[in-house]
């Protein structure tokens, strides 16, 4: 003989809703990061993604693919910087 049983367990007695409770946090006011931080991240991917092109192109010169990446990485950080800073602060 089959047994048929729910499939969560129900808490009806002492109060509790189960496998979804409502939300009990608090609403927290998250500061955005700052320019400089969005840069730094941005450059970072950027230049990773630069170098492995440069890789690939370059037939694994590592050298050569770093310096060129890290070029780059460094330019897009400085242009970024000012255009996230303008965005972020009005």
């Amino acid at each position: 003989m089959v047994e048929l049983d729910a499939l969560e367990k129900r808490c009806v007695g002492n109060g509790t809703v189960g496998s979804n409770p409502t939300p009990s946090a608090r609403f927290v006011i998250i500061k955005p990061m700052s320019a400089f931080v969005v840069s730094l991240l941005f450059a970072i991917g950027a230049g990773t993604w630069i170098y492995t092109r440069f890789q690939r192109s370059s037939g694994n010169n590592t050298k050569q693919s770093l310096i060129a990446a890290g070029f780059c990485a460094a330019v897009l950080f400085i242009l970024f910087f000012f255009a996230f800073r303008s965005i972020l602060n009005r």
